[in-house]
């Protein structure tokens, strides 16, 4: 019998293993630390100006726009006190994708204010591909600079902001 209950819990194992989850009772990462998003980062802690900042953040322009439109998403994976780090993970015009691994990820810190900015360049080439600066307030931030390719986009009393999603 105890075998058979070593053999029930070796398959259990192998099966959170299999998930990307370890067993039941393995011991996880200490609370407010979080794991880069690649093996060449650090592990990095979440307590900093820069904390405010994880997670995905969504572009809309305010007032709304209308379908079909510009959906980009950032997302900040990791912080380190002031220093903030993440990847474009979405970003249609229109009806048309285009590969956010297009971009390279980008890095910054949290200035004076809250000022905050991200700068993505296209892998393919030495051009920026977006630059978005804007002041953080909680679960928005409201651009004040918001360039696409050699553009810099501005739609009369439109204002465009990031949204925490």
């Amino acid at each position: 019998m105890n075998g058979r209950l070593f053999e029930i819990g070796l398959i259990v194992s192998t099966v959170f293993a299999a998930c990307g989850r370890g067993a039941p009772d393995t011991a996880t990462p200490r609370e407010g630390v979080v794991l880069a998003a690649d093996s060449t980062s650090e592990v990095v802690s979440d307590s900093g100006p820069a904390a405010a900042l994880l997670g995905d953040w969504v572009l809309q322009g305010v007032p709304p726009q209308r379908m079909p439109g510009l959906h980009i998403t950032l997302t900040v994976d990791s912080v380190s006190g002031a220093r903030y780090f993440g990847r474009l993970s979405n970003y249609f015009s229109g009806n048309v994708g285009q590969d956010p691994r297009a971009y390279e990820a980008y890095g910054d810190s949290v200035r004076a204010g809250g000022i905050v900015s991200f700068s993505l360049l296209r892998v393919d080439s030495d051009m920026l591909g977006m630059q978005m600066n804007g002041r953080l307030a909680v679960d928005t931030i409201a651009l004040d600079i918001f360039v696409l390719g050699p553009d810099t986009i501005s739609a009369g009393a439109r204002r465009w902001i990031l949204v925490r999603r």
